[in-house]
Parts: C-alpha cells; sequence; structure tokens
C-alpha cells in the first residue's frame, strides 16, 4: 500500500512597513502577516466565542508572524504565548487598524472579486 502525500499551497506571507510618525511612537518599523489556513480561522473562532466583534480581532492576531522592532531586532509574535498581546498593547490603536488593513488586504476578496462571484451565479431548482 502506498501513500498518497498531498501537496497543498504554502501560504502567503506580507510584510507591511508602518508610516514615519507611528513607527517613530511605538517602536515597530513593520509587521508581517499571514494567509490564514482554516485551522487558524478555526482557533480565532473558538477563542472569541459568540462574540463577533471580537472574532474580528482574534482573525487579525491569529495572522500576525513577526514585527520588526526599530532597532532592526525581530520579533516572532504568535497566539500561543504572550507575544501577540505585547505587540498589541505597543502599537495602540492607529496600529492595531493598520494591522487590520493589512489583514483584510491579504485574507478578504477584492470588491471586484466578489462581485464576479456573486454576478456567477447560476440558479436552477430540482
Amino acid at each position: 500500500m502506498s501513500i498518497d502525500i498531498k501537496s497543498y499551497r504554502a501560504a502567503m506571507e506580507a510584510t507591511f512597513t508602518f508610516p514615519g510618525e507611528l513607527a517613530a511612537s511605538t517602536g515597530y518599523k513593520s509587521v508581517t502577516v499571514r494567509e490564514l489556513s482554516a485551522n487558524m480561522e478555526s482557533i480565532a473562532l473558538a477563542r472569541a466565542g459568540m462574540d463577533g466583534s471580537k472574532l474580528v480581532h482574534e482573525l487579525v492576531k491569529e495572522s500576525v508572524v513577526r514585527a520588526v522592532l526599530a532597532d532592526g531586532t525581530v520579533e516572532q509574535i504568535n497566539t500561543g504565548d504572550d507575544s501577540i498581546d505585547k505587540f498589541w498593547t505597543a502599537i495602540g490603536p492607529k496600529g492595531r487598524t493598520l494591522v487590520g488593513n493589512a489583514y483584510s488586504h491579504i485574507n478578504q476578496p477584492k470588491a471586484a472579486e466578489s462581485a464576479d462571484f456573486l454576478a456567477s451565479v447560476q440558479i436552477s431548482v430540482r
């Protein structure tokens, strides 16, 4: 009996640079976010419970992979320890909004993609 190994597409990661004043005030130069797998989405959903607004934050937090400090130090970030909480607090509300935008850029379809998908509907009655 042979085992067929399935090859899955590797998750995409993208690095975003914080704008000058925000970078100076937070001490972080950049952040890297990843495309979430279905399992990562489930983990975020479990942490959020039934709270929809918390789910948005948990999805974004799950997507953060690493951040680079102003001095060039690279911090690996994950939700399995307190590294995401330290980063989340340090970047403040403006930084969290930007990271949320980065998450959406990587993980959400563009408006045209959604429109094309929805326009492709084929309805049948059986």
